[in-house]
């Protein structure tokens, strides 16, 4: 038995899902793991919303077992990420509180069951925390800072003057610490030494070459490898950091096909492109591929497919095998995706579209992705499963801004290319779609919405969901006459708007399902209007 197991315990495990006896949307598939994955005592190490708020989880070879047994007292609201271990007894995680932005880091004491918060702050925001579990030694970001600390009873503060908040960061040793700083002008590399109670940091010109840096992560040899994208380069690579911290080089080999790659482990690459993530250890997997890592000499990655949201995969003969989470079921989708690529006839470009559309559809649901810099891809999403099960058609665009299609796609996040996005949609919506178009955004995606209600082409109603920023779409929806639903988080600060129509307790995202199912009841009821 492995030596985690001893003071694991099952957790009487509930599932996460909706009453199939409330409303009209049966039972959903919604509770999945956070792209992450980290070892904890030989164990893979997730966190995940299967029976609510986030929390951290181990797989033991046969099951998911639970790391905190017992819930904390006031934790009903919390969410749990991003674990990191700081011995075979202790986790490291970031926390947030109804789903505000500004998160604090938490120890957990796996065999007292204690969760002590660290950083206490009601308005800072702490996270992107790298340990050196060895020493003890932790560096975290705090609102527009950098701050090194040991962790013993509490957070031990290393001297240091004030230093720039770091993107990512990644402890060489217990005396050297990488991190990445994000300027106007570029990232910039910051070498931090770390003597006795003291840090002091100097920068290093190796990232001059590039326009945007992912992250760092460590090589199978031990070094240290940036991911990010050279100047006037179409797609992200991985470099090596030289001994002297003032140049790169290439990670030899190279990648079998011209893709961002987004990292590199045990030999393989994991790869990105026109809405595909895979990996080169299985290039056939159909789903998504998140994460990868080698584990007592296993493949494990976080995956999503067709059929099921983010979880925990091995690798065996016949490829990534999904191993089963402790939530509902996976369910059958009402429709499989459609690849499409809509071509606009002003200027010729071909955009990016995938349609989920259930037999019969009462109409089309154009979706706009937020980020802007993410897209949409052909796996399992809750929100197109409960829009196929109230019988409308979801048209998923990946617009100009969006990823996977290089670095000049990336930067036309403008109003011309926008513009000339909606038109070649509703050239195809005109050509092939039947019954009311809605528009519906998420987050930044609300920039399109905002083009779209600014012209003239028709539409039917818009569904606003956490738009970033002050959203312009009510003034600019009841000029045009368009039926408009505005949804949002009552902890969403980034997100003001002069009407609500629904709200749900979160903050940017929802992350319970109970909230979910609500917020997709009283979007039933604006849809029907529209029928």
């Amino acid at each position: 038995m492995p030596a985690a197991v001893a003071w694991l315990l099952l957790c009487a495990l509930t599932a996460c899902g909706p009453d199939p006896g409330q409303g009209d949307l049966g039972e959903l598939t919604w509770g999945q793991a956070q792209s992450h994955l980290e070892v904890l005592d030989g164990l893979p190490l997730v966190s995940a919303n299967w029976h609510g708020r986030h929390r951290p989880y181990v797989h033991d070879g046969e099951a998911f077992r639970a790391v905190i047994r017992t819930e904390p007292v006031g934790a009903d609201d919390l969410d749990l990420y991003a674990p990191l271990p700081l011995s075979p007894r202790e986790i490291l995680l970031s926390g947030t509180r109804s789903g505000r932005a500004e998160h604090d880091l938490y120890l957990y004491d796996i065999g007292r069951a204690v969760l002590v918060n660290l950083t206490e702050t009601v308005d800072l925001d702490e996270g992107r925390a790298c340990l050196h579990p060895e020493s003890r030694k932790i560096a975290y970001r705090a609102g527009a800072e950098q701050r090194f600390a040991r962790v013993g009873q509490g957070l031990e503060p290393l001297e240091h003057t004030v230093l720039p908040a770091l993107h990512a960061c990644l402890f060489l040793d217990a005396g050297g610490v990488l991190g990445v700083e994000r300027r106007p002008a570029g990232p910039v590399l910051q070498r931090c030494r770390i003597d006795g109670v003291g840090v002091a940091c100097r920068e290093h010109g190796a990232l001059r070459s590039l326009d945007h840096v992912l992250g760092l992560a460590r090589t199978d040899s031990g070094g240290a490898a940036v991911v990010g994208r050279l100047r006037g380069a179409p797609f992200r690579s991985i470099f090596l950091l030289d001994a002297s911290l003032e140049g790169l080089r290439p990670l030899a080999p190279e990648p079998p096909v011209e893709a961002d790659v987004l990292g590199h482990s045990a030999g393989a690459f994991r790869l990105g492109r026109e809405s595909r993530y895979w990996s080169t250890l299985d290039p056939d997997f159909e789903g998504v591929v998140y994460r990868t890592r080698r584990i007592r000499g296993a493949h494990y990655a976080i995956t999503a497919t067709r059929t099921r949201g983010r979880t925990l995969a091995r690798l065996d003969s016949e490829g990534w095998q999904l191993l089963d989470a402790p939530a509902a079921p996976p369910q059958e989708p009402i429709a499989f995706p459609e690849e499409l690529w809509l071509t606009s006839s002003r200027s010729g470009e071909r955009y990016q579209a995938f349609r989920f559309a259930p037999v019969g559809a009462k109409g089309v649901v154009v979706w706009w992705h937020g980020g802007p810099h993410e897209n949409v891809s052909p796996r399992f999403n809750p929100w197109f499963h409960a829009l196929n099960r109230l019988g409308w058609a979801v048209l998923a665009v990946n617009y100009p801004g969006s990823t996977g299609r290089g670095a000049a796609y990336e930067r036309r996040f403008e109003p011309r290319s926008l513009v000339d996005c909606l038109g070649a949609v509703w050239e195809h919506l005109a050509q092939s779609e039947a019954g009311p178009i809605v528009s519906w955004s998420v987050s930044s995606g609300v920039t399109v919405q905002s083009l779209l209600l600014g012209s003239r082409l028709p539409l039917d109603g818009a569904v606003d969901l956490s738009g970033w920023g002050r959203s312009p779409v009510v003034a600019q929806a009841a000029r045009r006459e368009v039926p408009l639903f505005v949804i949002r988080g009552r902890n969403d600060a980034n997100a003001p708007s002069p009407r609500v129509d629904h709200w749900y307790a979160d903050g940017h995202d929802i992350a319970l399902a109970a909230q979910f199912e609500a917020t997709m009841e009283a979007v039933a009821g604006f849809l029907e209007g529209l029928e």
